[in-house]
């Protein structure tokens, strides 16, 4: 059945955090043209909160993803980034914790990607 809210009309289902959250990081992956624009946006602490935030699934699949876009730059993504580093990949959210304790300042291309998306 479509994701329509079943027959009646009533709207449809509004997406998951996490189809929000992909979408967030696609933007931001793109946003990332550079070897340092891949250091300030893609490894912020903003970023790995989110990813952070994810489930386990799509963590891993935002794993893959930064490990490519930091490859293209040959820029090395840190050890313990966003729990990559965890023994299961399938570890709750809520054992994981974030390597990048200081808070950096938001990225203005991180911003503006973010600002043309359609959830804010």
């Amino acid at each position: 059945m479509a994701c329509n809210g079943g027959k009646g009309g009533r709207g449809g289902k509004s997406p998951s955090k996490d189809k929000m959250r992909r979408g967030r990081l696609n933007a931001l992956i793109q946003a990332a043209d550079s070897a340092e624009n891949v250091k300030a946006i893609l490894f912020s602490s903003q970023t790995e909160q989110m990813v952070l935030k994810m489930g386990w699934k799509f963590r891993k699949s935002a794993k893959h993803q930064l490990s490519k876009r930091a490859a293209q730059f040959d820029v090395a993504v840190p050890e313990a980034f966003a729990g990559f580093n965890s023994p299961k990949q399938s570890t709750p959210k809520y054992k994981l914790s974030a390597s990048v304790t200081e808070a950096t300042p938001a990225h203005p291309a991180a911003v503006a990607a973010l600002a043309n998306l359609r959830f804010n």
